[in-house]
């Protein structure tokens, strides 16, 4: 789950937040289905094999369509926020 680098790679960081944020929705108890229909992220800091790292998820704003979400994934240790990341989910029925 590393880099050639050693760190976190960005793109199993944004598979973490995309999980979380899904599963944030699923575990509201909606009767209907939704999907994903973007993701933004931004990443502040890295985080080495090893590192214990700690995800949280927020809704922001459930509308009657869309909702949407945010996650932070943080380094506990340090206290050091390593991204963010903003999705909107779609009812698609």
């Amino acid at each position: 789950m590393t880099n050639p680098q050693g760190t976190l790679h960005g793109g199993i960081t944004a598979a973490i937040i995309d999980d979380l944020i899904g599963a944030t929705v699923y575990g509201m108890g909606l009767s209907n289905i939704y999907t994903t229909v973007n993701n933004v992220i931004d990443y502040f800091a890295t985080a080495r094999e090893g590192d214990l790292i700690i995800a949280q998820t927020t809704v922001v704003k459930r509308g009657k369509r869309i909702i949407n979400l945010q996650c932070e994934v943080f380094l506990p240790a340090k206290k050091r926020l390593i991204a963010k990341g903003y999705s909107n989910m779609l009812n698609i029925g």
